[in-house]
């Protein structure tokens, strides 16, 4: 870790991050007197040492602004699909909102003990980044809901645009804010605490030409005569109209989730016409320990032509698998799909039915997903270098596909602001939150497109580790089309890069 300033008053030092344990801790800047740090890891950034007296929740005891507890509320409501109930507010700030506003909802903030399991939802508005341990109090908070109960948060973003626009002047490092979160590690302590189905929603400032008018009633300059000549001429249509303006914090929905004793994760294989692999690959995945993680085998058959399927249907018995067969081949993409609804993991991994991976690659990319560093794993095949195929009997083939691969990177980052190496790996490994609110829709190869680029649309940008990989050719049942894949590719990038992101909305 690069030596921090020292600082003079009492203050508790950290060396290492309490979200991830990581102890590559690297000094920024001074912020209001204390050092920023932040983890290289996982991305947190936090006052390093911090005052030694914070309170345990946020401690603003000013009215809240009630338009927008308005739109809070309403959210967390419709999350949480229930109208009646009790909701623990642990934002410490004061909710000027009656029950006449929401009946049937019931308020209780700090100066009630809360029950343990007793609360429908919880409310923490703009608090979190100023409490001395975060993951203690989001951890209090999943003790108090029931089953199944919704949670909603207010914090700065890091991965805003006004903060990276601010750098270290940016609004979320006011004075008071001890914690600093972005979109990936605020995503990565709510599952840590036991949340999951997270929503990421971006807040809104109303501003009404009138109410900015009479803000600047004081100021001098022609910038306010200006803007007050406007709005007596506009129309009260244009002067009453809300300017709907985007800041820099975003609003976080959560619901708890059953934690398991020990993690599971499930591996989720496709298999089509892969008589000559199949048992070799599923042998080594059904004997692969892997300590302190439980592990459950989804195979979606697509009814091969070959011996496939009675090969996979002497393995229904097996306590860790389960099979769930297609009716006819609709495209590796929609197998995965498949057997994604049907996985009941903590974390998922994609496995081909052919011998091109090696599963002794599983340990070093799930690490990070244990370590809470990174919730989307990819296994680059860049390992030793860019030409990934080689295949001994058809040579131009490996180089018009190793190529047809650096153009199709080029492009994905371009137009997703990334520098991925091998976006289009087999080996995905993911969290199961990473697939809250998302439907896939993609059939073929061109699936491998769809989920990275909705992955990082919600600000999970992949971390990519090397792994061992042997490509087969054609003739070994390799399926790529040269034609109709492409097009496809480039179908998907358009189409999945702008559509709406979410399956729902607030």
């Amino acid at each position: 870790m690069k030596a921090a300033p020292s600082h003079n008053s009492k203050a508790l030092f950290s060396s290492t991050c309490f979200l991830c344990g990581s102890d590559r801790i690297a000094y920024k800047f001074i912020n209001n007197g204390y050092p920023v740090c932040q983890c290289a890891d996982c991305g947190l950034m936090f006052l390093n040492p911090r005052p030694e007296k914070l309170e345990k929740t946020g401690t603003d005891t000013t009215p809240f602004d009630k338009a927008a507890a308005f739109v809070y509320l309403r959210k967390l409501l419709d999350y949480g699909g229930f109208s009646k109930g009790r909701i623990l507010n642990l934002s410490g700030t004061q909710y000027s909102i009656s029950s006449r506003d929401f009946p049937g909802i019931s308020f209780t903030d700090l100066s009630n003990p809360p029950g343990e399991g007793s609360f429908d939802a919880c409310l923490f508005v703009d608090a979190l980044q100023k409490t001395a341990n975060p993951q203690e109090t989001l951890s209090a908070a999943w003790d108090s809901l029931r089953d199944g109960g919704a949670l909603l948060l207010v914090v700065p973003s890091l991965s805003s645009r006004v903060a990276s626009a601010a750098a270290n002047k940016w609004e979320g490092f006011a004075e008071g804010n001890n914690y600093f979160f972005d979109n990936k590690s605020i995503q990565s302590l709510l599952f840590k605490c036991g949340f999951g189905d997270t929503y990421l929603l971006p807040d809104y400032d109303y501003l009404h030409l009138e109410s900015l008018r009479r803000h600047y009633r004081e100021a001098d300059g022609i910038g306010k005569k200006a803007l007050s000549a406007f709005v007596s001429l506009a129309p009260a249509g244009i002067k009453n109209a809300a300017l709907k303006l985007r800041h820099s914090e975003i609003i976080v929905l959560a619901r708890k989730r059953h934690k398991r004793a020990r993690p599971l994760l499930s591996i989720i294989m496709p298999v089509y016409n892969e008589a000559a692999t199949f048992q070799q690959i599923f042998s080594a995945i059904s004997a692969k320990k892997i300590d302190g993680i439980d592990k459950e085998i989804v195979i979606v058959e697509s009814n091969s032509t070959d011996a496939t399927r009675e090969l996979v249907k002497a393995r229904e018995s097996d306590p860790e698998v389960r099979v769930v067969y297609e009716e006819r081949p609709r495209g590796k993409g929609h197998a995965v799909r498949t057997g994604l609804k049907h996985a009941t993991g903590d974390f998922f991994l994609i496995q081909d039915g052919d011998l091109e991976y090696d599963i002794g690659d599983y340990e070093q990319l799930l690490e990070p997903l244990l370590n809470y560093r990174y919730p989307f794993v990819l296994g680059s095949r860049h390992a030793k270098g860019w030409k990934m195929r080689h295949f001994e009997d058809q040579p131009m083939v490996s180089f018009v596909m190793n190529m047809g691969q650096s153009f199709f990177v080029t492009l994905l980052n371009l137009f997703c602001g990334t520098r991925m190496n091998d976006p289009f790996t087999m080996y995905k490994l993911f969290r199961r939150d990473c697939l809250t609110g998302l439907e896939f829709k993609a059939n073929r190869f061109d699936f491998d497109w769809e989920i990275v680029i909705k992955f990082i649309r919600k600000g999970y940008i992949p971390l990519e580790l090397p792994v061992n990989y042997n490509s087969r050719s054609f003739s070994e049942g390799k399926k790529v089309s040269f034609i109709k894949d492409p097009i496809l590719w480039m179908i998907a990038l358009l189409r999945f890069r702008f559509c709406r992101l979410y399956d729902r909305t607030f």
